[in-house]
């Protein structure tokens, strides 16, 4: 009886287990899946585009308020530094007088250095801009500005410009710091030829004359293709250099006459009474005292 009993008690619990669904059963229940259909295929990820350079208007060309293109790097520059990697910058003017000894590779006869920028202005194959780099300066109004050099005691005569009476530009630059490299690194970005005050003596106003402003990567590029365009080694002929590369390589001597180091106005040196009241003397002194503040401040970024 008691057997008989037992095996109907399994015989029931067997025919109830097998109505009950399996546990893989209830999971496929609870997460069905998707079958993709056999006409859908795979996509593979694609990868991110690369940046693309943006040529910018040319009101960003602004030294007043100069910016940084989309890409995060400078149209005027000729580091290729994106502006992540500087810790800080300090615009400066310069000045070079060819005159100087140490200047006279750049201004050998027949080669001079401002030379070449006269003749590609009035070529056309330098173009000219305002001293903001806001507006182009056309070749008509160049040969203008040059004809307009007359005796003031013969008004029918005009005074003709030779490029070695033009022994002096002012460079226009960024002192930037680039943290990757942890060093300080000069970024010219513009030159501008101008008419100076003592060219002619009375034959044109006591004022200096601008007669244009050209981007440095333009004078760099145009430069490099003129083979006569050379630094003349007075020592050893066999190290001669081309200008750029005697620039990049700061072989020049000049002079601070605008810096915004403790001179929010933006004034020139000259134009600061306290400098000024001295005379040039003074204002010599002035620019040399800069130049030790600068190498000071590099000094001091080395600290962090």
């Amino acid at each position: 009886m008691k057997k008989s009993l037992i095996l109907v008690l399994v015989f029931a619990l067997g025919v109830f287990g097998a109505m009950q669904p399996t546990y893989a059963q209830k999971k496929k229940k609870k997460k069905p899946t998707k079958v993709a259909s056999q006409n859908t295929t795979p996509t593979e990820p694609t990868a991110p585009a690369a940046p693309v350079e943006v040529d910018e208007p040319l009101r960003t060309l602004s030294y007043d308020s100069i910016e940084y293109n989309s890409t995060g790097y400078n149209p005027l520059s000729t580091l290729n530094m994106h502006k992540s990697r500087i810790m800080y910058r300090m615009r400066t003017t310069r000045i070079i007088d060819f005159n100087e000894k140490c200047n006279q590779p750049f201004f050998n006869k027949g080669s001079e250095f401002t030379r070449f920028i006269l003749d590609g202005l009035k070529a056309g194959e330098l173009i000219g801009f305002n001293d903001s780099l806001e507006k182009q300066v056309s070749k008509k109004y160049i040969l203008g500005e040059l004809n307009k050099l007359m005796d003031p005691l013969d008004p029918a005569s005009i005074v003709i410009l030779k490029p070695e009476q033009l022994a002096q530009v002012y460079f226009t630059e960024d002192l930037v710091f680039d943290r990757q490299r942890s060093q300080t690194r000069h970024d010219i970005h513009s030159v501008r030829l101008f008419i100076p005050q003592n060219a002619f003596a009375d034959a044109i106003p006591p004022f200096d004359r601008t007669l244009a402003v050209v981007r440095y990567k333009d004078l760099v590029n145009f430069l490099n293709s003129k083979p006569q365009a050379t630094w003349k080694n007075p020592a050893n002929n066999a190290e001669d250099k081309r200008f750029s590369d005697a620039l990049h390589l700061r072989l020049f001597c000049s002079r601070i006459t605008k810096i915004m180091l403790d001179n929010p106005t933006g004034d020139a040196i000259d134009a600061i009474s306290a400098y000024s009241k001295g005379g040039d003397k003074s204002i010599l002194l002035a620019s040399q005292n800069l130049e030790y503040l600068l190498v000071s401040k590099e000094n001091e970024l080395y600290e962090y």
